[in-house]
């Protein structure tokens, strides 16, 4: 496959999937590498074009990586036993809705511009985390968290990820 220039998967975009665009540039720079936004979102750019989704996890790791290259995408991962979001409203959208499975959890979510709303159908489940922005509660089966969304702006990667948010309805 080297000989193409073609990757089964998305391993190379693992760690600013991991980590986020700005706590790689800071691991970086603690390593005494310099690493710029620019030459990671040209990393990102190159891997996108030559990476087959040979696995399951490549598709999840490059849309999150992507959502933090562009402003125009909403911002769904991981982070420890952390549902994290930085949602940014897709320009020309009036509302951007989805449901997902996350540990014995059905959540309905909600993007409209400046606020996002996360509910959960009634179950067993045992509360999850969520953080948006910089908020981080508990949610818990057949409950709603409904967070107000400022416009998308870079805060330190040691605070959290970007979008900072004011909580809602709690």
């Amino acid at each position: 496959m080297n000989r193409y220039k073609l990757a089964k998967q998305a391993d190379v975009l693992m760690l600013p999937y991991l980590l986020g665009h700005d706590g790689l540039i800071k691991l970086m720079r603690d390593l005494g590498y310099t690493l710029s936004r620019d030459q990671l979102n040209s990393t990102v750019d190159y891997y996108l074009l030559r990476t087959a989704h040979g696995s399951t996890l490549s598709r999840v790791a490059h849309a999150s990586v992507l959502a933090e290259t562009d402003p125009d995408l909403a911002c769904l991962r991981l982070s420890g036993e952390t549902l994290v979001f930085a949602p940014s409203m897709p320009t020309g959208l009036g509302s951007v809705a989805f449901s997902i499975n996350y540990r014995r959890h059905l959540l309905s979510i909600r993007l409209t511009p400046g606020r996002i709303s996360i509910s959960s159908a009634p179950g067993d489940a045992a509360p999850i985390k969520v953080q948006v922005g910089i908020q981080t509660k508990a949610l818990a089966t057949g409950r709603r968290r409904s967070f107000s969304v400022a416009p998308r702006m870079s805060i330190p990667a040691s605070d959290g990820p970007l979008c900072p948010v004011v909580p809602v309805n709690s």
